[in-house]
């Protein structure tokens, strides 16, 4: 259904249609199976050559829980991701970019709103908040967004700023329903410009087999299957067992992967639809993700239960129009609390909210700089609910020998995570250790401290307001029946809990 959300409360749903369009006819061109590198060309960028009259469409494609070392264009060795990595050959690759924190909310707050959320609500929602799409909507834009619900529903205020607010169907293939949705938008609305947010769940647990998809990443006949890629309890006693079989472990990454190749595909319909309604050139297309997942390299499985990179690390790929800066892969660290901030400012719209606190991306596409950020903040607090008289925290956002609170500062080099609550810290050095497998915390603790510092410093700089004790947040057990549904089929909403 759609949502209008037009002059609505953030997290209240409207008038609900169904918007019934002849579909656009998309083009499936025929691709070769690339290998594991983007084109590594730097160009100049052109001067623009849009009409005065005619702002760049803005197009945010997010695939929920993409790890960014599982594409090809970020270096994965297996064919994955066949159509992202050409699309990377047009746009710009950002190397080291990574989320604000390791599950979809906090993490979206920080993309949509640009700020850091240390301690707006135990649920994480928006509600007062200035967002991209309001900003872009003031500027003229026609503002549309495709979800697939779950931690990305209206009802955590996500619509705000949205003309129309889509929400598909839980479904396997929910990739599918979300492009076909888009599409269908667009032939009615491509006069322009608008700004399109267009998500997925397709790389998220639960991981399923898809025919002509999983197959390319097995030695076997049939398709591996395990327990834990479908049920959620499974997937968590594995990660408090600490073990897993290899046979599990290795039916896991073929299932994820594709899982990933799936994804591609539908994200490259979508391509050949915008370029088949002449929208493709004029369009700055940002493809990304909220936060990676854990697949057992810390024995860990899923995410928001760690700070590690395998659930930090995402893909950044931004294509401009006319191919601007076609092919640069920048190195310098950029977080997706910085992409409101870069958008506004490539559109030259202004102000920019005194509330965004991203920086601007473009001066490194310029060459006036080769870093922007010295350091990125990621970080999320506990997950909790009172039952029975006692504090209980979700079971996914629990790591089981640190507990659930936990905050990381990364830079050039190092990596520091701090668990507070079980008052433990872990130091990587990145250059030489990428795998962040040797913890250095005992060994260099004059670093230890000065990270720490930065961290402190950091969150006294920007912790925001909290909200008076009347804005109170959405209650989740009054939530569509559906909704809770989805979020425990995807390993939310009750899944369970446990003392912290």
């Amino acid at each position: 259904m759609y949502t209008i959300s037009d002059d609505l409360p953030a997290g209240m749903t409207g008038t609900r249609f169904k918007i019934s369009a002849l579909r656009l006819v998309l083009l499936f061109v025929a691709w070769g199976i690339l290998g594991s590198g983007c084109s590594k060309e730097v160009s100049q960028p052109p001067p623009r050559q849009l009409p005065a009259e005619r702002q760049p469409n803005v197009i945010l494609f997010m695939a929920d829980t993409l790890q960014a070392a599982r594409l090809g264009c970020y270096g994965y060795a297996k064919p994955t991701s066949p159509r992202i990595d050409k699309f990377a050959e047009e746009g710009v690759t950002f190397l080291n970019a990574f989320s604000q924190a390791s599950w979809t909310r906090p993490s979206l707050i920080a993309l949509f709103a640009s700020i850091f959320d240390f301690n707006q609500s135990e649920l994480y929602y928006l509600k007062n908040e200035v967002v991209l799409a309001e900003v872009l909507k003031k500027a003229g834009y026609a503002t549309a967004g495709f979800t697939a619900g779950g931690n990305v529903h209206s009802q955590y205020g996500f619509s705000k700023g949205f003309d129309v607010y889509f929400h598909a169907e839980p479904s396997e293939e929910d990739v599918r329903s979300v492009v076909e949705e888009t599409m269908d938008w667009l032939a009615e609305n491509d006069e322009g410009p608008f700004f399109l947010f267009v998500h997925t769940y397709q790389t998220h647990f639960p991981y399923r087999s898809h025919p002509g998809h999983t197959e390319l990443f097995t030695t076997g006949q049939t398709p591996p299957s395990t327990q834990l890629a479908t049920d959620f309890n499974a997937l968590i006693a594995a990660n408090f067992e600490g073990a897993v079989s290899p046979g599990d472990l290795a039916a896991i990454n073929v299932l994820y992967d594709g899982e990933v190749h799936f994804m591609d595909e539908w994200f490259g319909r979508l391509e050949d639809g915008l370029r088949e309604s002449n929208l493709w050139d004029s369009s700055v297309v940002i493809f990304t993700s909220d936060h990676g997942e854990g697949l057992f390299e810390h024995k860990l499985f899923h995410h928001g239960n760690s700070l590690y990179n395998e659930a930090l690390h995402v893909p950044l790929i931004i294509k401009f129009p006319q191919n601007a800066w076609k092919g640069q892969r920048v190195e310098g660290l950029v977080g997706l609390i910085d992409l409101p901030t870069t958008v506004l400012k490539y559109l030259e719209i202004s102000p920019i909210p005194d509330t965004f606190l991203g920086k601007d991306l473009l001066p490194l596409l310029q060459g006036e700089s080769d870093s922007i950020n010295s350091y990125i903040y990621s970080g999320q607090e506990r997950l909790s609910f009172e039952k029975e008289g006692k504090q209980v925290t979700h079971i996914p956002f629990i790591n089981p020998a640190h507990g659930a609170s936990m905050q990381s500062i990364i830079t050039d080099r190092y990596k520091l995570i701090v668990y507070p609550v079980k008052n433990h810290v872990e130091l990587f050095d990145l250059l030489n250790d990428p795998g962040e497998t040797r913890n250095l915390a005992e060994t260099e603790p004059q670093r230890v401290e000065e990270l720490k510092k930065l961290l402190e410093k950091h969150r006294a700089k920007f912790t925001i307001i909290p909200r008076q004790q009347d804005e109170d947040p959405p209650i989740e057990t009054a939530f569509p029946v559906e909704l809770l549904e989805h979020l425990r089929d995807i390993g939310y909403f009750g899944a369970g809990g446990a003392s912290e």
